[in-house]
């Protein structure tokens, strides 16, 4: 059901208020200019003048386009009351390692980065869950809670475009840290599902004070899934050195610990070696959590600008017919 409605509620009766005004004004209280003709009186007694009341016509006209320009003042909206609606009952956290074997490359047929590959399709993914809240944390020596939850979806793609090595020291891989902190972001969610979706390439550091049963534990608590993603070649990978050549580097992932997080948690584990990889890895979480909900939503705004301004057009293209057309050389 449709109601009309205005945003700003409390300015209709100052701007009715003195349209109206302004209208009494004019017909009842404003002195008009008469002229005196000579054949004014014999045209009257005879009944060949306009019946007709021509300039109250055409000022309706002009009071109608008037108030709906107060009227526009006010912002004009159609409210759906209650519409049916099926939303996805999801709430995520991507996690994602920020530590310095982020800018290795695992395939020479493709020197993409592991923390750009990470970006891309950490953007896609965002961009195809619409309807869910997602945060971002993102963990190296320290961990940071970028965004919390939110639905604003520009937010989290302008800020994962953002996204770069060296926002956090990247020297070390507080990787228990960077999921105690999303769990938090999610403790007191009420979604039917939580998930947190853990990006990481390396081995988390001996520093880290807390530890995966610790972080199992958490998450069984609050009933939140954890899916890893662990990235990248094992034994050895690619990087630039100080002369722009390609040099393989040493690469580990601690793929038993990431498959224990995920099996404990109820979330599975990806091992991904290209981004390709890791873009299938992605597309199968997607499938995967869609839990679609049932829900009724209410104060569905749409804007009735055009309604009011194609109408107060029409009146003042009528007006200009009636006098160039109609009652030419009367008014």
């Amino acid at each position: 059901m449709m109601n009309l409605v205005f945003a700003y509620a409390w300015i209709l009766p100052w701007v009715c208020g003195i349209t109206v005004l302004g209208a009494i004004y004019v017909l009842w209280i404003k002195k008009k200019i008469r002229y005196r003709y000579a054949l004014a009186t014999v045209i009257k007694q005879q009944h060949a003048g306009l019946k007709m009341p021509v300039r109250h016509i055409l000022f309706l006209l002009r009071f109608v386009v008037l108030l709906i320009l107060a009227l526009l003042i006010a912002r004009p909206q159609w409210l759906d009351t209650q519409r049916d609606m099926h939303i996805k009952g999801i709430d995520i956290v991507l996690a994602i390692d920020v530590s310095g074997s982020m800018e290795l490359f695992d395939d020479l047929k493709d020197r993409t980065s592991r923390i750009d590959a990470a970006k891309k399709e950490a953007l896609s993914f965002i961009a195809k869950r619409t309807n869910d809240p997602i945060g971002i944390v993102l963990f190296a020596s320290q961990a940071l809670s970028k965004i919390p939850l939110t639905l604003d979806k520009p937010l989290l793609l302008n800020t994962v475009k953002e996204i770069e090595l060296g926002d956090i020291d990247p020297n070390d891989t507080l990787l228990f840290t960077g999921l105690a902190t999303a769990i938090n972001r999610l403790r007191s969610s009420t979604a039917k599902s939580k998930i947190i979706v853990l990006l990481t390439d390396g081995v988390p550091s001996t520093n880290d004070p807390i530890d995966a049963d610790t972080v199992i534990s958490l998450a069984q608590e609050f009933g939140i899934k954890i899916y890893t993603l662990g990235v990248g070649r094992a034994n050895t990978a690619y990087a630039y050195d100080q002369f722009g050549r390609v040099a393989q580097v040493p690469s580990e992932v601690d793929t038993v610990m990431l498959k224990k997080l995920a099996v404990g948690t109820s979330g599975h584990h990806y091992r991904v070696h290209t981004p390709e990889e890791l873009r299938n890895a992605y597309a199968t979480i997607d499938k995967l959590e869609q839990t679609e909900i049932k829900t009724t939503l209410f104060q569905q705004y749409h804007e009735a600008f055009s309604w009011f301004a194609w109408f107060a057009l029409l009146c003042v293209v009528i007006e200009l017919a009636l006098r160039m057309f109609v009652w030419r050389g009367l008014v």
